[in-house]
């Protein structure tokens, strides 16, 4: 039994090694499971050791008790995340903080950015935003820009799909990342001229 026991160990960390490599709840899951067994066992060992010495068969259904709630919330926390990759949910805020800088840091050819939106299924993971850009940029330089910061994101998360919508900006955006932005520079002059008039 103490042989099982050690190996279920060292079976149950690899599979939640290459669970978390992979971002497979299925293999978690199994690694959970092996782990639900190894307290099992061991606590049937304890509950054994403990009667045969002291004589007290109070323990037997102690850590029964024990080894059932450790299986309840083992099987409640794999379900719950089975749940949430089976429903999408939204990416971690430190992996969409990630994408809110890696787009920041293209600011000076961006007049700004907005919707993004990100959803996890599986491994797999999806983000979506629109992008606005000077409306004198060309057909070419929106295509590159958008080329350049997907590949970019790809780069930072693991298994990403990104889909940028393109916008022009408006005219008096208010938010213009560009600097300095002609069409604003544009704008604030004409209402200086204005205003002298």
């Amino acid at each position: 039994m103490l042989v099982s026991i050690i190996t279920s160990i060292f079976l149950s960390r690899h599979l939640l090694k290459i669970s978390r490599a992979t971002e497979s709840i299925a293999l978690e899951a199994a690694a959970r499971n092996i782990t639900a067994d190894v307290y099992s066992a061991a606590g049937v060992l304890v509950a054994l050791v403990a009667v045969r010495f002291s004589g007290l068969a109070i323990f037997d259904p102690i850590v029964a008790l024990g080894v059932v709630f450790f299986i309840l919330k083992t099987a409640y926390d794999v379900m719950r995340k089975s749940f949430g990759e089976l429903v999408d949910v939204r990416l971690p805020r430190a992996e969409e903080a990630a994408i809110i800088s890696c787009i920041e840091e293209h600011s000076g050819q961006l007049a700004g950015f907005h919707k993004v939106r990100t959803r996890k299924a599986g491994g797999q993971r999806f983000i979506d935003l629109h992008l606005m850009l000077p409306k004198n940029t060309s057909v070419a330089e929106a295509h590159q820009m958008c080329d350049h910061l997907e590949l970019d994101i790809e780069n930072r998360l693991l298994n990403a799909s990104v889909t940028i919508h393109v916008e022009p900006c408006e005219d008096e955006c208010g938010q213009c990342l560009v600097s300095p932005c002609s069409r604003r520079l544009g704008v604030m002059l004409g209402e200086k001229k204005g205003d002298a008039e």
